[in-house]
């Protein structure tokens, strides 16, 4: 049995998902290595994602509103237009957009 230690738990997720995939691809005769050259290969070659790793824009959609729109707020949120407010001219500094001369 092998211990991993983590500093947060998306790490921790990032590596349990790295060993499966390592153990899955080793059935296979492969390693993690192998697998991202094939994948960017592809990419390279065919100029995007290879079609089995694509999902189709209207089938997302219908995923995305089936199992988030129960939500409500999330979806709200997402949807509704935000316009920030004017930024505030601090003078003595000149703004990102003027230049120094």
């Amino acid at each position: 049995m092998q211990l991993y230690l983590c500093e947060k738990p998306p790490q921790a997720r990032d590596i349990a998902r790295i060993l499966k995939a390592a153990a899955v691809l080793e059935k296979m005769g492969l390693t993690v290595s192998d697998a991202v050259r094939i994948l960017l290969t592809r990419i390279a070659n065919e100029g995007g994602l290879p079609p089995g790793l694509t999902a189709d824009p209207q089938v997302y959609d219908a995923w995305f509103r089936k199992h988030l729109m129960p939500l409500g707020l999330l979806f709200q949120a997402m949807t509704q237009k935000h316009t920030l407010p004017p930024k505030k001219r601090h003078y003595g500094r000149k703004s990102s957009e003027e230049q120094w001369d």
